[in-house]
């Protein structure tokens, strides 16, 4: 859903923490996933703040991957203790890591869901980053297994520390909403930016709500400005809206262009993942430019 605010007659909308293309998805690398969304809308006391969810059911169909493709889709090892400032390197995890991954994914396939949970359990304990998400997504959705938010977000946290960009949104998710885990809009912040910088859309436009409310962070119209463009560049629709405004009136750390603002207005409304909400917005803004 969209939310708006006013800031000195302007009205901005953004999709708090929301997302266009699923929230959790099991991480199955080299396979090609087909799916359906269950919609739940989730409201919360801070004004009329209300966002969508998506609880994916998936259905998993394997294809041949591409052998440029498979170098890019190995598993992420864990970050030495020792050196915090090295990043994540591609997977030196053992061939039995990578068998039982394998073997849960198949098991996860023909809904042998016990037998999955067992399987990523055994390779996340070996340092898998993909095992934990996905153990973070079936007790989130409850999948073959009681739901346990605690559970999952201390699967999504252990995912995310070894690096895994969806886990690291997760868990920035579960940190705002106090999902499984204390609230914490600084340690929500962190998370958010960590995905962020590795080019997640979802991420890089929550975070620049985060920017603008100054939730977990010091409020920063050119920060908000920066990450509302890099997510309205990867097709969010309430980025591009946003992004309209901010060239329409000169905010955001730009100059004012209208042509700019006419731009991505346009970009919003013919977006095929906006809402109707969205494509009003933008469609109001279009007829109030000047010729």
């Amino acid at each position: 859903m969209v939310m708006y605010k006013k800031v000195t007659g302007v009205v901005f909308a953004g999709l708090i923490l929301g997302t266009l293309s699923g929230c959790s998805a099991l991480d199955c690398k080299c396979v090609e996933w087909d799916y359906k969304q269950q919609i739940r809308w989730v409201c919360n006391s801070e004004g009329n703040m209300c966002h969508s969810e998506y609880d994916d059911v998936m259905v998993c169909v394997r294809k041949e991957c591409p052998e440029e493709e498979s170098s890019k889709a190995k598993k992420v090892s864990p970050t030495p203790k020792s050196s915090s400032s090295q990043t994540s390197t591609q997977s030196a995890a053992p061939m039995q890591g990578k068998s039982d991954f394998d073997k849960g994914v198949e098991a996860y396939e023909r809904k042998d869901y016990s037998e999955a949970v067992r399987l990523f359990k055994k390779s996340a304990e070996q340092g898998d980053a993909s095992s934990s998400y996905n153990l973070g997504v079936m007790y989130r959705n409850a999948e073959g297994i009681p739901q346990d938010l605690q559970e999952s977000a201390y699967w999504y946290q252990k995912a995310a520390e070894l690096g895994h960009v969806k886990a690291q949104y997760r868990l920035g998710m579960l940190y705002k909403n106090g999902e499984g885990i204390a609230k914490d809009s600084a340690q929500s912040a962190v998370w958010l930016q960590k995905a962020a910088e590795k080019g997640h859309a979802e991420a890089q436009s929550a975070l620049a709500q985060y920017y603008y409310y100054g939730w977990g962070v010091e409020s920063s119209d050119k920060k908000y400005g920066y990450w509302t463009e890099k997510a309205a560049n990867q097709g969010i629709a309430s980025a591009q809206h946003d992004l309209g405004l901010c060239y329409e009136y000169g905010q955001c750390g730009v100059q004012q262009d209208i042509t700019k603002a006419r731009y991505w207005y346009q970009k919003s409304y013919d977006n095929p993942n906006g809402n109707e909400s969205i494509k009003g917005a933008s469609r109001e803004r279009l007829n109030a430019l000047p010729k």
